[in-house]
């Protein structure tokens, strides 16, 4: 079935295959295995537990005969790319701006605007009116946009669109699932 990218989401996912993969203590039987979102067990993320089962997949299909062995290496080097992908993003949204690190530069900020005007109005005069609501968009800007990107991946306006992301993902992976279904001899 198909994960939804929300990790927050409660979910289900039942694999009814003939040899399916397991749960994480049992590394390969024929019962179906189960993952739940949320984190209840405080181990594993949702993407890692997946990641974890589908490298358990792999690893159970190989000892089945059921792919190649010049396959596995690929295929468990894509599921480590994706885990990797996966903690660099994690790291992104853990790491926030230090609090006191945003205060400081907004009153820095603040200050420096503050200070300008008075090194300028025996040079510039009135002239240093919109010289000075540049450079104080300007820096208030760059402030606000810090502040805006510090998390990309929430659902604020201008964050990433991660759903549209996935939905895009399900729609291409569907494809080519369905694409491979109606190749003759794919199945094997």
């Amino acid at each position: 079935g198909f994960v939804p990218c929300a990790a927050t989401d409660r979910v289900e996912i039942k694999v009814i295959h003939d040899k399916a993969v397991g749960d994480r203590n049992r590394h390969y039987n024929e019962e179906p295995w189960t993952l739940r979102a949320g984190n209840e067990d405080g181990q594993m993320s949702l993407p890692l537990e997946i990641s974890y089962a589908l490298s358990l997949w792999v690893v159970g299909e190989s000892r089945a005969g059921r792919i190649e062995g010049s396959l596995i290496g690929n295929l468990l080097g894509s599921i480590n790319t994706m885990t990797d992908i996966f903690t660099n993003m994690e790291r992104i949204v853990f790491t926030p701006i230090p609090l006191a690190y945003s205060i400081h530069l907004r009153q820095v900020v603040f200050l420096y605007c503050l200070a300008l005007p008075f090194t300028f109005i025996q040079v510039l005069g009135w002239g240093l009116v919109p010289l000075m609501a540049l450079v104080s968009f300007t820096l208030f800007g760059m402030e606000g946009i810090g502040r805006e990107i510090e998390n990309p991946f929430g659902k604020d306006a201008n964050d990433l669109h991660m759903d549209d992301y996935c939905r895009d993902l399900k729609r291409e992976l569907d494809y080519l699932i369905n694409l491979r279904n109606t190749i003759p001899g794919a199945h094997a």
